[in-house]
């Protein structure tokens, strides 16, 4: 991931954009194919899942993803 960072936060209903990019070790977004790409809040251990960005990306081939964040999951937030 190299967007967000953590310190990003989002307002509901104005674009946001996730992007990627290969750290060519292994597994390389080539092996990965196509990828769920959703926001999560969280701890490394415990992960709530807020909002489904896109169902199937193929990461090798796309680099980032723009969604509008839903008003309706909560608060403006950079959790």
């Amino acid at each position: 991931m190299t967007s967000p960072v953590a310190s990003t936060s989002w307002a509901a209903g104005q674009q946001a954009t996730i992007s990627w990019e290969d750290d060519g070790q292994s597994p390389t977004l080539k092996d990965l194919g196509p990828c769920k790409v959703s926001v999560y809040v969280g701890s490394q251990i415990q992960q709530t899942l807020i909002q489904e960005v896109v169902p199937s990306v193929d990461v090798s081939t796309t680099s980032s993803v723009v969604f509008t964040p839903d008003a309706s999951k909560g608060e403006n937030s950079n959790q």
